[in-house]
């Protein structure tokens, strides 16, 4: 990893991981969450549920050139740890109003991280380097939507869906936070 592109590769990868692990869960998960701990077997909603985070990511991602350059990446980053609060929140009191709301933001949360990230990153990255970069970007993000997923089975499997979903929902929540800690610093810092 070039020097030059270390400062904004590392929490972009870290958000792009846990908005990608976002995506991975509801394609997975939620759909056994929603019929198993919500009790909605309707196979419409849960298709239009688990879809839903894909349609705020696109949105999201449309979105994300409207806002200020320098604050796309943290702002993707808040919205995917606040996401992250009602699907915890929906889990445990077996709200579907909840569960969705919490899929929309950070669906959205995802889209603006992702895209921003990746422009982000191209833009750091020296051009003999920039395909690289950002393929090891691609890398991240996809073993977050695999790799993650398998696990989250093991987890239910040994647990409960509503453990999983709970400590998933925490765990991406922190690497956001952690995401959008770094990102601050580095602004403070003042690196470009």
């Amino acid at each position: 990893m070039p020097a030059e592109v270390r400062g904004v590769f590392v929490p972009a990868a870290i958000a792009g991981f846990a908005g990608f692990a976002m995506c991975g869960f509801f394609t997975s998960i939620a759909p056994a969450m929603m019929g198993k701990v919500l009790g909605y077997d309707n196979r419409l909603l849960i298709g239009v549920v688990a879809g839903s985070i894909f349609i705020a990511s696109t949105l999201g991602q449309f979105l994300q050139g409207t806002l200020p350059l320098r604050l796309r990446l943290p702002l993707g980053c808040v919205s995917l740890m606040l996401g992250v609060i009602p699907i915890a929140l929906g889990i445990y009191t077996q709200s579907l109003a909840l569960f969705v709301a919490g899929a929309v933001i950070a669906g959205m949360g995802q889209g603006i991280s992702f895209r921003a990230g990746m422009g982000a990153i191209a833009a750091a990255s020296p051009v003999r380097e920039k395909a690289a970069v950002t393929s090891a970007f691609f890398v991240v993000a996809y073993i977050a939507i695999s790799v993650l997923v398998i696990g989250l089975g093991l987890m239910a499997s040994v647990t409960s869906l509503k453990t999983t979903g709970i400590t998933f929902a925490a765990v991406m929540g922190s690497l956001a936070a952690l995401a959008l800690v770094m990102l601050i610093r580095r602004e403070r810092a003042g690196e470009k």
